[in-house]
């Protein structure tokens, strides 16, 4: 399965930017049932190294949580096109696709000239240790660990696009299905990192992550209404008609507190109590998305939400990283 979701991961890729993928390729495989990916450049191009547990930990999530109500309609059927046999596999599928589709984009996107390792599961592992890059970090004047959690915000924000490409912006079944299948990752990844006593070190919060693909979610369904505006440091959505607040609780109750409500029940077998108690109030979270693409001058204190706190922080620094490596580059030309 590992090995169908990265030619899927490499297909989809090709297909969005009409080129074949620019880099050799090779899966390393290892049976252990730690859950662990990474990828690191070798040789002749790039090696995703994969744990045989990494696929056997989401098959097992997958199993175990749709025995209660997640991604179930209002008449407590699973939500179309799910069938009850192939359930499981069918979402560990999409599940594999964005972690190998993540790993990717740490080569699409030059992480490695700023990174010596890029891992998205970043559990304790003999294989691996992180290196941040600290000359970018005295650069910047900032802790180089949050340099990496903005390298995993890009990651993450650019596989999860391609995934949701997959459906239109105003499927909200389909675009459920995908959003919930990468943040059952994404929850994976918090509670080993919980486990192993390392978060914080890797990746941001399993709520900002949440928190940057809702927001992600809301802009595709703007992207339908108007057209993108951008300049060096932002990019909105400047519409010809306002969405009416019929068009935004339709969206709201359609997709976002669907989505909330299964990621709940995740994270409830994932015993991440935590977490979920901040998304059982999911009104923070709601206005903190409007917030994100409509707000002006943004600061943590414009967001009440603590996965849009972070998120603004993160932002900030990330924009930095952008503009010093370069990869702001194009835009300014």
């Amino acid at each position: 399965m590992i090995e169908d979701a990265l030619d899927a991961a490499i297909a989809e890729i090709a297909q969005a930017s009409n080129e074949p993928f620019p880099f050799e390729l090779q899966l390393i495989t290892y049976t252990d049932p730690e859950l662990w990916a990474m990828v690191r450049p070798e040789e002749n191009g790039y090696a995703i190294h994969c744990n045989t547990g990494t696929e056997q930990s989401i098959q097992k999530l997958w199993s175990d949580v749709l025995i209660h109500d997640v991604l179930k309609g209002a008449d407590g059927a699973y939500v179309a096109p799910l069938q009850v046999d192939d359930a499981p596999k069918t979402l560990a599928q999409v599940s594999l696709t964005w972690l190998m589709m993540h790993e990717l984009m740490h080569i699409a996107m030059g992480h490695f000239d700023l990174i010596v390792e890029a891992e998205i599961v970043g559990l304790s592992s003999s294989r691996s240790t992180p290196s941040p890059h600290t000359d970018l970090a005295a650069q910047l004047g900032c802790d180089p660990v949050l340099i990496r959690h903005c390298l995993e915000m890009q990651a993450d924000w650019q596989a999860g696009q391609l995934v949701l490409d997959a459906a239109k912006a105003n499927n909200f079944t389909a675009l459920r299905i995908r959003a919930v299948s990468i943040m059952a990752v994404v929850l994976l990844i918090e509670r080993g990192n919980m486990q192993a006593g390392t978060l914080g070190r890797d990746h941001p919060s399993a709520m900002a992550r949440f928190f940057t693909l809702m927001a992600g979610l809301f802009q595709r369904w703007m992207y339908e209404r108007g057209n993108i505006k951008s300049d060096a440091e932002t990019a909105r959505v400047e519409l010809s008609e306002t969405p009416t607040e019929e068009e935004l609780k339709a969206y709201f109750d359609g997709l976002v507190r669907p989505v909330v409500n299964d990621v709940i029940v995740i994270a409830t077998a994932l015993e991440l109590t935590d977490l979920i108690a901040d998304l059982r109030g999911d009104a923070a979270l709601i206005r903190d998305i409007f917030t994100a693409q409509y707000g002006e001058d943004l600061s943590e204190d414009s967001f009440g939400s603590k996965g849009g706190k972070e998120w603004s922080r993160l932002i900030v620094l990330n924009e930095q990283i952008m503009q010093a490596s370069g990869m702001r580059s194009e835009d300014q030309d």
